[in-house]
C-alpha cells in the first residue's frame, strides 16, 4: 500500500496545500460524530460501508486511523495546513 504524502483533508494544487473538498467534509463529519459519542469503531464501519475512500482506491477505515486523524494538529492549521478543525472542536 502507498503512504499518503499529505494528510488526509489536504490536496496539492499548482505545488500549494490547499483543502480537498470532499475529504475535508469527511473529516468534519468524523470529528461530529465522535463529539456525539459515536465510538471509533462505529465510524470506521459505517465509513467502510459508504465504500469512502482513504487513498485513491483504498477503502480500509479501522479504529487507529480514525483516532490519528482526530489527534493530528495539523488539522487546527498548523505546519503551514490551512485550518480544517477549530480549536473548540478539536
Amino acid at each position: 500500500m502507498k503512504n499518503r504524502n499529505i494528510p488526509f483533508g489536504y490536496q496539492y494544487q499548482n505545488g500549494v496545500v490547499t483543502l480537498h473538498p470532499i475529504e475535508e467534509q469527511v473529516l468534519r463529519q468524523i470529528a461530529r460524530d465522535y463529539l456525539a459519542g459515536q465510538s471509533l469503531l462505529k465510524i470506521a464501519e459505517g465509513l467502510n460501508a459508504n465504500q469512502v475512500e482513504y487513498q485513491p482506491g483504498i477503502i480500509g477505515w479501522n479504529k487507529a486511523r480514525i483516532m490519528r486523524l482526530l489527534e493530528d494538529k495539523r488539522y487546527l492549521g498548523d505546519g503551514g495546513y490551512p485550518a480544517i478543525i477549530d480549536a473548540d472542536t478539536f
